[in-house]
């Protein structure tokens, strides 16, 4: 998988790139979901704010599918999406 990940700067505006648990669908209406909230980071569009957003992207897909999480922690942990606007970045991580 992480050969195939595709760099932020290579992502159109309006976009959003996810990983969710199996079974988990990225909306606030899934069971899973509904009690929960998100954590995020909105960053700018600069040049070097792609690559930060771009290492931090893949920093956390990585830590996620290699399970380097406790396992206390993995369980409130349902996804994570980079959304690519006009004016700006954005990473959530969705928690149940």
């Amino acid at each position: 998988m992480y050969n195939n990940i595709t760099k932020v700067e290579d992502l159109m505006p309006n976009t959003d790139y996810m990983l969710f648990k199996k079974g988990v669908r990225p909306e606030w209406e899934d069971a899973q979901n509904k009690d929960g909230g998100k954590w995020v980071v909105t960053l700018p569009i600069e040049e070097d704010m792609e690559e930060e957003c771009d290492n931090a992207w893949i920093k956390i897909l990585v830590t996620l599918i290699s399970g380097n999480i406790e396992a206390n922690e993995m369980d409130n942990i349902n996804g994570i999406v980079l959304s690519v606007r006009e004016k700006h970045l954005r990473l959530s991580l969705w928690c149940s």
